[in-house]
């Protein structure tokens, strides 16, 4: 549109100052010219019975012109009017075969059209321009020398606006068909036949953009499979496609990243094993890149076995996978690898718990053994009955040490009884030895009874009472001692 409007101001100013050179007079000046009648074309690009012919209407006098009366006689007639200023009311009547639009002014170099749609062609002898000083004229008439330069200026400016006109409406047709085939599948895009009015590189760029739009979609939509993204089908479809190679080797590349990521994205949201093989359900597309899809596969194997082996214990993982059908992304010897990796790891995993069991472990299961080699399984029985043999020695030998401390027990026991019967015969004769002495002290002096302290008496009150009486009998008569 720069490029047009560019046009327009170099064809317009100049023809403008011979405009303004020619007419001195200050007065209205009115001149209309009316196009060729083209087919019309409906908004669904389909031609119909009906033609279309533009009225222009323009004041290219000094004065201002007003009360503008166009009058209009044809079949099946229908008009509207596309005002200088959106401001100006223009007061319109029609019939089926006439119609009057009465323009309010137009001040000097402006102009108005009116967009006519009719069965057949409309002459100028269908059409009558008057202002409230007098009739215009049609633009191209020679009625005078200067006519020529306002029939070249209207021509001019006619074609300007034609070129505009198409210019738009080829960009409004542009965005609808992009907008159309937001759901188009590629097959679809590529057999899409050339309008007439598109030339053959404009028709392969506006195909080369859908594609692309569609392609960048798929990258970051969330299309159930894979598979039914715009961006896959563009792989398994791309020699349908009649553009550039340097066009199809951008959306090639463009496709690759697309599917690469939505792999990615769908094995980081799969949750288990099954939801990986869901992911990876498609098989490669014709045109992605082998050493791509490989490192896809590579990233897949790598989630699966993850999520495989987290979902069960490790004899149940393997148990799983004995019935488990190898996935498409992974080959034999992919498989025959983790397969063994697997069965080594649970073989491991069952020997460390025989090791690490504070009792005997229960003999290891016929059915997990089967699973096995014939060569782990034997070992496995073989470190199951050694550690039964060591367990019943070790549990021999606890019983033994049991015995042990018991008999060590009844042995202190007996040695603090005898103990206690030793230190209970030494206070007893302690005592005795007391009480005797004590008799001596008596007998030897029958006064000593009293000068017992309470602390040193060794008898029972009943003793002691007769101790009494012994020294006081000695005391009486000590030759009866």
């Amino acid at each position: 549109m720069g490029r047009v409007v560019n046009a327009i101001v170099l064809i317009v100013v100049p023809l403008a100052a011979v405009y303004y050179a020619t007419y001195l007079q200050k007065k209205p000046d009115l001149v209309y010219l009316l196009s060729e009648q083209v087919p019309y074309i409906d908004s669904d690009s389909k031609a119909s019975s009906d033609f279309g012919q533009r009225l222009e209407v323009k004041n290219v006098g000094d004065a201002e012109a007003k009360k503008i009366t166009v009058k209009i006689e044809g079949q099946a007639l229908t008009s509207s009017v596309k005002p200088y200023l959106t401001k100006d009311v223009v007061e319109s009547s029609s019939t089926p075969t006439a119609a009057e639009h009465v323009y309010p002014s137009l001040p000097p170099g402006g102009s108005f059209q009116v967009l006519l749609k009719a069965r057949s062609k409309i002459g100028s002898g269908n059409v009558s321009v008057s202002h409230e000083s007098g009739l215009a004229r049609e633009a191209l008439s020679s009625s005078s020398s200067s006519n020529i330069w306002l029939n070249v200026f209207f021509l001019l400016v006619s074609a300007a606006y034609a070129y505009a006109g198409v210019v738009d409406w080829r960009a409004s047709k542009r965005n609808d068909l992009v907008w159309r085939q937001r759901s188009i599948r590629p097959t679809e895009l590529g057999a899409l036949k050339r309008p007439w009015y598109w030339s053959e590189t404009q028709w392969k760029e506006i195909i080369f953009a859908v594609a692309k739009q569609r392609i960048g979609e798929a990258a970051s939509g969330n299309e159930s499979r894979i598979s039914d993204s715009f961006a896959y089908k563009y792989l398994d479809a791309q020699d349908v496609f009649k553009l550039s190679k340097e066009q199809i080797s951008e959306l090639t590349e463009l496709a690759n990243q697309a599917v690469v990521a939505m792999y990615h994205r769908g094995l980081a949201s799969a949750w288990s094993s099954e939801k990986v093989e869901e992911v990876m359900a498609s098989s490669c597309p014709r045109s992605m890149l082998e050493q791509r899809y490989r490192a896809v596969c590579e990233a897949a194997i790598k989630c699966w076995q993850e999520r495989f082996e987290k979902q069960f214990d490790p004899v149940g993982t393997l148990r799983r996978l004995k019935s488990v059908v190898r996935p498409n992304f992974m080959d034999a010897h992919q498989w025959s690898h983790f397969s063994t990796t697997l069965q080594r790891s649970v073989f491991g995993q069952l020997r460390r718990d025989l090791f690490e069991s504070y009792t005997l472990p229960p003999k290891p299961d016929e059915a997990a053994l089967a699973l096995l080699s014939p060569s782990e399984s034997k070992s496995l029985v073989e470190v199951h009955e050694k550690l039964a043999t060591e367990h019943d020695a070790k549990d021999k030998l606890r019983k033994l040490q049991l015995q042990l401390i018991d008999l060590q027990g009844k042995n202190v026991e007996l040695e603090l009884k005898t103990s206690r019967q030793l230190t209970d015969i030494s206070v007893a004769r302690e005592h005795v030895d007391a009480q005797l002495a004590l008799i001596h002290d008596v007998l030897s002096d029958p006064t000593a009874v009293d000068r017992i302290e309470a602390h040193n008496d060794k008898f029972a009150p009943g003793n002691f009472a007769n101790l009494r009486r012994l020294a006081e009998i000695a005391h009486k008569s000590p030759q009866n001692i």
